[in-house]
């Protein structure tokens, strides 16, 4: 500690980060240390303890316990205007000290706690949410939220592929570089890569916005969305015989190649793509199945008659 507490007012500790935080955890390392030095000044001492018992008479300690921001600032008023009453002469300073509490209660108490979770090549990851909803991470993935403010506003940020199973309550959001999903309680499964993002519904009901579009589209239990390149298209799947990629399967209906390729290199961290740009026009129905490297391999690039090899974590591949 580098700060000259021998010339503090009272008003100064009220003011003081470390001083609170001595008022809120006495026992902590920092505050026997924030003590040691206080107290080797009789006189600096004192104005702390004056400090202390202003801060006190406010509950400051219940106050902080709470993580409430109405009940605090109503409890804070409701002191306030008590010790105003007894007291006019230290009025003054009971007004910075509510100012200093409100400052540092923001600061501390609802201050974003961003949870950051991700899932590493060929691997997939069960995440439970604080609301006890469930978030399936497809390969090298990402999600992020505000764990403070999450019981209000369930809100999360989905980078790549995730299967969420929400629990009903407040509405549920999820963005996406390309677009939001909002959902009550449901099932649904969203891909975002690139400039291509896709929503299939599996249970419930659920409303798709895509950046850059007017529209929005609902979509109940078994319909699907997607917008490559700003291209719209819906459609309908059985529930029952869809296997998604949570059970293994990767499904594809006339879609780019590359974009399968890429998964493939996902699933079995294959390190490197070895392709020329003539494959940039193929399409790929079908699909692959994640247990053998070598019959994904065969399934996607044979009925495209296409030559493949695996060496050395490099997939090449040539017409």
């Amino acid at each position: 500690m580098k700060k000259n507490y021998h010339t503090y007012q009272v008003s100064d500790f009220i003011e003081d980060k470390d001083f609170m935080n001595w008022l809120a955890h006495p026992d902590s390392t920092s505050s026997k240390e924030f003590y040691e030095v206080i107290s080797s000044n009789k006189d600096t001492l004192q104005k702390a303890e004056n400090a202390k018992a202003i801060l006190l008479s406010l509950q400051y300690k219940n106050l902080n316990k709470s993580r409430n921001k109405d009940k605090i600032w109503s409890s804070i008023q409701n002191d306030i205007s008590t010790t105003k009453g007894k007291s006019r002469r230290l009025w003054p300073l009971i007004a910075v000290a509510a100012a200093s509490i409100g400052f540092i209660l923001y600061f501390t108490l609802f201050r974003p706690e961003i949870i950051i979770e991700k899932s590493q090549l060929a691997e997939h990851r069960l995440i439970r949410l604080p609301d006890d909803s469930f978030v399936t991470l497809n390969a090298d993935s990402e999600i992020q939220y505000d764990k403070t403010s999450f019981a209000k506003k369930r809100r999360i940020q989905l980078k790549g592929e995730a299967y969420f199973q929400v629990k009903k309550g407040n509405p549920f959001s999820v963005e996406t570089a390309q677009g939001e999903v909002k959902v009550i309680g449901t099932s649904f499964n969203i891909y975002s890569r690139n400039d291509i993002m896709n929503v299939s519904c599996m249970i419930g009901k659920v409303i798709v916005q895509f950046i850059n579009q007017q529209n929005a589209y609902t979509l109940n239990a078994g319909m699907s969305v997607s917008n490559a390149n700003n291209t719209i298209t819906k459609s309908n799947f059985n529930i029952e015989e869809h296997k998604f990629w949570r059970d293994g399967y990767f499904y594809y209906n006339n879609e780019s190649l590359v974009q399968v390729m890429e998964e493939l290199k996902r699933q079995y961290n294959i390190k490197t793509l070895n392709y020329t740009n003539n494959l940039l026009h193929y399409k790929y129905s079908g699909f692959f199945k994640k247990d053998n490297l070598n019959e994904a391999i065969e399934s996607v690039f044979l009925p495209l008659k296409l030559n493949a090899t695996f060496e050395n974590g490099i997939l090449s591949i040539k017409e």
